[in-house]
């Protein structure tokens, strides 16, 4: 459904984050729920101002969290319009060639 504007694994990291983190809600507890809450994350969240980051193993530490936050912000600043607006960093970059990880 998506295929021509999201990369199967953007879409997947974003699923990925409904069960993870899925304040303010409980997790899916069925497929529509999760296909709802899926499309409300899409709408809602603020993917210009804000990265969405998913921790699938519980292992980011707070500073990992603030060095992503600070990395964004300061690729966002200086790349605004060239920077996409959904970019994928996987853990294992290191926060490093993050213009290569999209």
């Amino acid at each position: 459904m998506f295929s021509g504007h999201l990369r199967d694994e953007a879409v997947e990291l974003m699923v990925a984050h409904l069960y993870t983190d899925p304040s303010p809600f409980l997790p899916p507890n069925s497929h529509l729920v999760g296909f709802l809450r899926f499309l409300h994350l899409l709408s809602t969240f603020k993917w210009q101002d804000q990265p969405l980051i998913v921790d699938i193993d519980n292992e980011l530490s707070s500073n990992d969290r603030e060095s992503i936050l600070k990395t964004f912000e300061r690729l966002r600043a200086r790349e605004k319009v060239a920077y996409p607006p959904l970019p994928l960093i996987p853990r294992t970059s290191q926060h490093h060639n993050i213009s290569e990880s999209f």
